[in-house]
């Protein structure tokens, strides 16, 4: 806590005194300084001014000139902080940047990220206590972040489904990464944090169907819903019997043989499950985390599928030579622990 100590009279009255002459000159250098308008610059001297005046407003009485003046030029540099900020902000949302091939974040968005991540180490340097920090930086957070994010979705508009969901996912963790470093920022961390893993889920259900449907397994796991289910129809009449999937024709022996064969053999031949859309993601952890729900996802799909050949009642007469490989083997294969 800023500690006050008094000061005579006297000293106030000279000190006033000296001031006067100088207010003019120091109050051109002021706007001159703002006059650019950059962004960064204008809040590092509002910053700067406030600093002072809550140093100086410890030391002096009220009716001091000094703490007066700097909150009059505070005042200043926080309207031209607010303009060029609007003005940054308005220039984003009149021009969305267009998604990079690779689909990571545009360079206008990353360039404001960077602005953000410079404002708050300035703020976290302030005087502003610990408990006041996040109601102070608050509108500047929803000033900047909630246009960001419209931008963002503006610009992901037309992709697919996998390739939005990778775009917003490079995006937010850029973001993300600035927020987390700053206590007064956790809310939107959070809520940041949120979106995240609301896209990773996206992407997650797009990979994993896309792998399966390639090697023709996501179709045969709809069969298999359908005959859980009692969808599997045998025909009219009153003797009638439900199929089982064994005699239907896209889950039939061979069929089932080609789909598992397939399988093995991108399993086999390329090392593991190819996820082109989770290579696109920027940041290695996350990467590393949509592989796993990824490889998590097939392999219950593979689970399922493999019980149901193995199951007597599904009439499969060789289920060892259409699914050979357990699913304790195709885990090995999918680098899933145990």
């Amino acid at each position: 806590a800023m500690v006050s100590f008094p000061v005579d009279s006297e000293v106030l009255k000279v000190l006033d005194v000296s001031l006067s002459g100088v207010t003019e000159l120091f109050e051109s250098r002021v706007r001159h300084i703002l006059q650019d308008h950059n962004l960064v610059v204008s809040f590092r001297l509002a910053q700067l001014l406030d600093f002072y005046n809550r140093t100086v407003a410890a030391l002096v009485t009220p009716a001091a000139l000094l703490p007066q003046l700097l909150a009059r030029w505070h005042g200043t540099a926080m309207e031209s902080f607010r303009s060029a900020l609007k003005q940054h902000v308005d220039k984003l949302l009149q021009s969305p940047p267009s998604f990079p091939s690779d689909l990571s974040a545009p360079h206008m968005v990353l360039e404001t990220t960077h602005k953000l991540a410079e404002l708050m180490a300035i703020f976290n340097q302030s005087l502003v206590a610990p408990e006041e920090r996040d109601a102070a930086f608050r509108p500047i957070l929803d000033a900047i972040i909630s246009p960001l994010l419209e931008i963002c979705a503006r610009t992901a508009e037309g992709l697919t489904k996998a390739d939005r969901a990778v775009f917003m996912l490079n995006t937010l963790t850029s973001l993300q990464a600035v927020l987390k470093l700053f206590e007064f920022a956790a809310d939107w961390a959070l809520h940041v944090e949120t979106q995240l893993r609301q896209h990773l889920d996206v992407l997650v259900d797009q990979q994993s169907s896309e792998s399966l449907k390639k090697c023709g397994l996501g179709e045969k796991l709809g069969v298999l819903h359908s005959s859980a289910a009692g969808l599997l129809d045998g025909g009219a009449g009153a003797d009638a019997k439900t199929k089982t999937i064994s005699e239907v024709p896209e889950t039939s022996a061979a069929a089932m043989t080609r789909a598992f064969s397939v399988f093995y053999s991108s399993l086999r031949d390329l090392g593991g499950l190819v996820m082109p859309h989770v290579e696109s993601l920027q940041h290695p952890q996350l990467r590393a985390d949509a592989r796993k729900h990824v490889s998590r996802l097939v392999f219950h799909t593979y689970s399922l599928l493999y019980a149901a050949v193995v199951n007597p009642e599904n009439g499969y007469s060789s289920p060892e030579t259409i699914a050979p490989f357990t699913p304790e083997h195709v885990a090995q294969l999918l680098d899933i622990p145990d």
